[in-house]
């Protein structure tokens, strides 16, 4: 009898929550991430791809050289395919 039934998601499937656990980000860190991207958001400013690497690495408490822009691109893109915050993300990827 089998006890568990497992899903299988297609390579390209994101989420914001399929990013952040495929990262690793802490509930805080998350927080910290949401809270800065909203800030920009609130201010009309548009962070380019090298600003949220940067915000990214002084929240996880690791040098900027550290945090490949890959997990930045993911992480923006879990984020866009959510729906949040989508006009500014689109911008910041392009």
């Amino acid at each position: 009898m089998q006890l568990f039934h497992y899903e299988h998601l297609a390579p390209d499937f994101t989420t914001r929550d399929v990013v952040i656990l495929k990262y690793g980000l802490s509930a805080e860190e998350t927080g910290k991430l949401e809270k800065y991207l909203v800030d920009q958001y609130m201010n009309n400013k548009v962070p380019t791809k090298t600003d949220v690497k940067a915000k990214l690495a002084e929240i996880q408490g690791l040098p900027k050289d550290s945090v490949p822009m890959k997990k930045v691109i993911d992480i923006l893109k879990g984020y866009q395919a959510d729906g949040i915050m989508n006009k500014m993300i689109k911008k910041i990827l392009k």
